[in-house]
């Protein structure tokens, strides 16, 4: 593997480069996955059929792993490659039109092969490219290969940094130090205090609510939740993603309720059943550490499928248990009640004239906040809100039987057993976390009735505000008082003891009233700990601060559109794939801020400007003639026009 790396300064304020040209890579086997275009083939529905038939006793597990060794066997004897036989037909079309007396019928067949080896080698690429958006339109296969180079190169791991910033190149030497990064994160510490639960929570369930979630899964059940996984979502370690289940479901769906019922029985889950690979999703261009990685597991579709029985009876009744300060993944809440609440008292800190009994926002940011939950923590909150035994069982078994082995540029490297966490793309692990949240929620309102931590009230009759969560976002509204901050400091020791939580004091930031003074501002911040002042950052991924020109904040809009329009693989896209491209996802990208928000007129214009560009332009140095409006187009299509949105009125309906 080759690398660079500059040297001093020597003599010259040009600093030397040196290139070391090693050996290649060794090339690793890549995991199984299966190829969703095999699906219509008849031959592959007859040997899973035939595999799944021949030893009807043995486990899902063991069956699948009969079908992942056939459907290899099967795929290497066929040496299929649709590239080939694209080429091959079109050899054959041109022999059939250039003989002296045409076929037609012979035409007509290779032109029906020609077609369907297109259709192959476009869902090929479109399987390895990863696009969701893009179902229907022209072939584009250049586009799909094109995006799975970008993501490739992107998603390479070729250097990577230890703790002590030492850098290592080597597969087998970046393996083995995120292997090393993620067991320190996952190893749980044996000093939790778990009576802070006792004192946040109190029991909630009542026993209809148990007997709904202990109650045996039915076929019905089963198959609801094998068809609400996405099929086009990556597989885990087996290898087989939801659509093989699709497909064959007639096939395996004895066996495979069977195994699920089974876990209900016994509530017993198999270690192998719960092995996961995680991929790692840089968070910044060009990422070095560990940390700048963001971990999500790929599990296997049986696990699952037990996760999404348990998620979807959770469901119903997580508007009894979660407070009004929490709103994420509680069903008829949403972001926007955050961002509407929280710029509402940043407002009003804005304006407040108080200089003796100040107020404050705290926002904090949570290090690693799913890798670090403790399981026994996990386990003492259910029992307090008063779930089932059996529920807690079934629970803790999808939770703690977990094994992880990290993907290293397509190559699963690297063990770990943890001992604490829960796993981002587990269907699960959102709900058990904001119940895990639920405990702050609960020390922050018990503080509010006791009068030691008072919210902030922004206008006679609202209700005092003291916190805010959002998943693992969190806002603390206060009075800049040495109480206040006692018990808000108090809090977060407990929280964090009890829970694994770990605050993050270098990304929190304190947003105080505009007329606070400077000493009670340094009296807080020594307190707290925390040194950044707030204001001009983003909260829940919408500007804090709003000034006189709302045009220039949002900004930042227009730009991630441009980007996006501008990416060098959407030159082959054809016309339906950028009529898709511009409905479905560029039109798309300001509509969280115009939930929000009303945007400025000419920000509007702008964003109508960047979309019409795209839609007229074939690169964005050259631009062309636009030969119809823009109101004709954002006319429905029976009246002759395509359907794009207007964005202004968009903004206004939202």
């Amino acid at each position: 593997m080759s690398k660079c790396e500059y040297l001093r300064f020597e003599g010259s304020d040009h600093r030397p480069l040196v290139t070391y040209f090693g050996a290649p890579p060794l090339k690793r086997s890549k995991p199984f996955r299966f190829d969703r275009r095999l699906r219509e083939k008849e031959e592959i529905r007859a040997l899973v059929k035939e595999v799944w038939e021949l030893a009807r006793q043995d486990s899902v597990l063991y069956k699948i792993s009969r079908c992942r060794q056939s459907i290899i066997k099967w795929t290497k004897e066929q040496n299929s490659n649709s590239a080939k036989a694209i080429k091959k037909a079109q050899q054959a079309l041109e022999s059939a039109l250039s003989a002296d007396i045409p076929d037609p019928s012979l035409i007509g067949s290779i032109t029906q092969e020609l077609e369907a080896a297109y259709r192959q080698e476009e869902l090929f690429w479109k399987q390895w490219s990863r696009v969701q958006w893009l179902n229907s339109g022209d072939r584009n296969k250049g586009y799909f290969h094109a995006t799975t180079r970008t993501r490739r190169m992107l998603n390479n791991l070729s250097v990577i940094e230890d703790g002590s910033g030492q850098e290592f190149h080597e597969e087998e030497q970046i393996a083995s130090t995120i292997s090393s990064y993620f067991q320190n994160i996952f190893t749980t510490s044996n000093n939790s205090d778990l009576q802070v639960v006792q004192e946040a929570l109190s029991p909630i369930i009542s026993s209809h609510c148990n007997e709904e979630l202990i109650k045996i899964s039915s076929l019905l059940e089963i198959k609801e939740a094998l068809f609400s996984i996405s099929a086009d979502k990556a597989p885990g370690p087996d290898g087989f993603s939801a659509s093989f289940f699709h497909a064959y479901w007639d096939i395996i769906e004895a066996d495979v309720s069977r195994d699920i019922r089974s876990f209900f029985v016994d509530s017993c889950l198999s270690p192998r059943l719960n092995e996961t690979h995680v991929t790692l999703i840089p968070k910044i261009s060009a990422p070095r550490k560990v940390s700048d990685y963001r971990p999500i597991a790929l599990c296997n579709v049986q696990y699952k499928i037990v996760a999404k029985i348990l998620t979807r009876r959770l469901q119903p009744w997580l508007s009894e248990l979660i407070s009004l300060h929490q709103s994420a993944f509680v069903p008829g809440r949403a972001i926007a009640d955050n961002v509407l609440i929280t710029h509402e008292i940043l407002h009003f800190l804005r304006v407040s004239g108080a200089k003796k009994y100040c107020s404050m926002a705290i926002k904090t940011d949570m290090s690693k906040a799913y890798d670090r939950i403790k399981w026994n923590f996990l386990q003492e909150v259910l029992m307090r809100l008063g779930f089932h035994d059996k529920w807690i069982r079934w629970v803790m078994q999808c939770v703690c039987t977990v094994s992880y082995s990290f993907l290293i540029n397509g190559s699963p490297q690297g063990s770990v057993v943890p001992s604490r966490g829960l796993r981002q793309g587990d269907p699960l692990s959102p709900y058990l976390f904001i119940l895990c949240t639920e405990v702050l929620s609960g020390l922050c309102r018990k503080a509010q009735e006791k009068g030691v931590m008072v919210g902030i009230r922004v206008a006679r009759g609202s209700p005092q505000v003291n916190h805010l969560l959002f998943a693992d976002d969190t806002m603390f509204f206060c009075k800049t008082n040495p109480t206040c901050c006692g018990a808000l400091s108090n809090i977060l020791k407990k929280y964090e003891l009890a829970s694994g939580q770990s605050i993050n004091l270098a990304k929190s930031a304190i947003t105080f009233s505009s007329k606070t003074p400077q000493d009670i501002k340094r009296r807080v911040k020594l307190s707290l700990r925390i040194d950044n002042e707030g204001g001009i950052g983003k909260y829940l991924g919408l500007p804090e601060h709003f000034g006189r020109r709302k045009r220039d904040i949002f900004s930042s809009i227009v730009d991630r559109i441009r980007q996006r329009s501008h990416s060098w693989s959407i030159r082959f896209l054809s016309s339906a794939g950028k009529q898709i491209l511009l409905k479905a996802v560029l039109s798309s990208m300001p509509s969280y801020a115009m939930m929000c928000f009303k945007l400025p007129a000419s920000l509007c214009k702008q964003i109508q400007s960047v979309l019409t560009r795209f839609w007229w332009d074939s690169k964005p140095d050259k631009r062309k003639m636009a030969w119809v409006s823009w109101d004709k187009l954002t006319l429905p299509i029976n009246e002759g026009g395509l359907g794009f949105r207007e964005i202004e009125e968009f903004n206004d309906a939202l």
